[in-house]
């Protein structure tokens, strides 16, 4: 839908609100571009406005240009406080689940619970720093991935100069479908838009061929965390075949104490202490044990303890992945339970297994950075936004440098695209651009004028048409080929009377 039926169908108000809400959705990637892309629309939308005043035999005053500019850059303001309330909205929401969580951990150590929901407690704490330690380095690993391949991708297939020789060729095909004469109403009517949906499927392309390449550092967390939990369910069996005595002599022997003090000379009360000590112990193991150190002996404060009994350690094919497991479980060994540790391990246990299945079911499009540097890609193929003030052809200039103008180095299409017809007339005007002359006249802004003069009112448009006389064809073939296919749908949709009676002395 081209930006006047936009106008008409929606209200100027609406259209610059459609046009802020899609390319300002992002606050930190604000640029003087995007500013300027704003202002351009604004005037495009102002010449809209003018060709339907001109019917009338008026035009839109300077005054009223300004008020939509000062339009445009309010609802410009009111989407960044909106967006701004949104984040803060979020940080507040987070700030809120970690008071609870604290406040559910406080809880359950001071009053008279059951141990096993501290312990569980204990689990889901651990297993937190875990998925967060090894989720902001396996995100690093995976953004490095797809710069690169992005890089290759963007060499190969993301150019805007690819999707416009998309567009002309797709204007020259000798026959259409139905689908495609939709899809060749929407390149005519919006070339933008068309743009966008052969991006979307290029980018989709993209995305699928290369997605298990990107993912595969999450795939490698997976079997890391694989190794750990398989560690766990060794442990739990060995330790917790029985609850009632899963911290009994057949496990941990009391030998004495770290002043040499050997158990036999051990006092009833000394003994007690030894006793109450053993939980502590079985939980000091099992971190140090999940670290990766096979230890034959444990200190708990001045009581020492024999191990008796061996597990394999915990080992992945990963090593930063399980140093960064070991520094998060290293944090937590100080912390214990004071009775068994049969709830600590079945819970961490099972949120283990589920952080592993999220991470083998992880999707692409879910990436901050994938989704940015979608968006900013887009973008750049769809280019400016700016059209021709007579054709409404889309502005095909690379901008490369701050002084370059808008053109149409591609063709200027027929003026009856928009609906113009012959002053007077239902006959569409098979005319474009270059056919004219500066001594041409056509109705502007409700005044008769000379194109020479109209030219000048638009300084930052290139107005110069010459073209060896091999390039018509590309330049103006491909719309008469576009007008035979649609043209009497949009004669209907204009009320014209369908002709072809084509004027190409270029």
């Amino acid at each position: 839908m081209c930006i006047r039926d936009r106008y008409m169908g929606q209200g100027i108000k609406d259209c610059i609100k459609s046009y802020v809400d899609k390319n300002f959705e992002d606050l930190d990637r604000m640029s003087h571009e995007r500013i300027n892309n704003l202002v351009t629309y604004v005037n495009e939308l102002s010449n809209c406005l003018d060709l339907q005043l001109s019917a009338v035999g008026t035009s839109l005053h300077q005054l009223g240009l300004s008020s939509l500019h000062e339009m445009a850059f309010s609802l410009l303001l009111e989407n960044m406080a909106l967006t701004s309330y949104t984040r803060e909205r979020t940080y507040l929401q987070k700030w809120e689940e970690d008071q609870k969580r604290c406040q559910e951990y406080f809880l359950s150590n001071v009053c008279s619970e059951s141990r096993s929901k501290i312990d569980e407690t204990l689990a889901t704490n651990l297993c937190e720093e875990i998925r967060k330690i090894i989720t902001s380095e396996i995100e690093a690993r995976t953004e490095k991935i797809f710069d690169v391949e992005l890089m290759k991708f963007k060499e190969d297939q993301l150019d805007r100069a690819k999707f416009l020789d998309i567009m002309d060729q797709f204007m020259g095909k000798a026959s259409y479908n139905q689908w495609e004469q939709e899809l060749l109403y929407t390149l005519i009517k919006e070339p933008s838009s068309y743009i966008e949906l052969e991006f979307e499927k290029i980018w989709k392309q993209f995305i699928n061929t290369k997605k298990e390449i990107i993912l595969k550092p999450y795939q490698e967390a997976s079997s890391s965390l694989y190794s750990f939990v398989t560690t766990l369910q060794q442990v739990h069996q060995a330790l917790t075949s029985n609850e009632k005595t899963a911290f009994d002599d057949e496990f941990f022997t009391f030998e004495g104490f770290k002043n040499g003090k050997s158990w036999r000379d051990a006092t009833p009360e000394e003994l007690k202490k030894a006793q109450n000590k053993k939980p502590f112990a079985g939980f000091k193991w099992l971190y140090l044990h999940l670290s990766g150190k096979s230890l034959t002996q444990i200190e708990v404060d001045d009581v020492c303890f024999k191990v008796n009994f061996k597990i394999p350690p915990f080992i992945t094919s990963d090593d930063k992945l399980q140093e960064l497991i070991i520094k998060c479980i290293e944090k937590r060994s100080s912390e214990s339970s004071t009775k068994r540790i049969s709830a600590f391990i079945i819970k961490l246990n099972e949120n283990l297994s589920k952080l592993r299945e999220q991470f083998e079911n992880k999707q692409l499009e879910n990436f901050r950075f994938i989704v940015s540097a979608r968006n900013d890609l887009k973008m750049k193929c769809i280019g400016c936004p700016a059209k021709c003030p007579r054709c409404f052809r889309i502005c095909d200039a690379p901008h490369d440098t701050p002084e370059s103008k808008h053109a149409c180095n591609g063709g200027h299409q027929y003026f009856a695209f928009t609906g113009t017809s012959y002053f007077l007339t239902t006959k569409p005007t098979l005319r474009c651009c270059m056919n004219q002359t500066d001594s041409s006249r056509w109705l502007y802004r409700g005044e008769f004028t000379t194109w020479g003069e109209m030219k000048k009112t638009k300084p930052m448009i290139d107005w110069d048409f010459s073209v060896k006389p091999s390039e018509v064809p590309r330049r103006i073939g491909k719309f008469k080929i576009a007008w035979k296919t649609i043209g009497k749908r949009l004669c209907k949709e204009y009320e014209l009377d369908y002709d072809e009676d084509f004027e190409d002395n270029v």
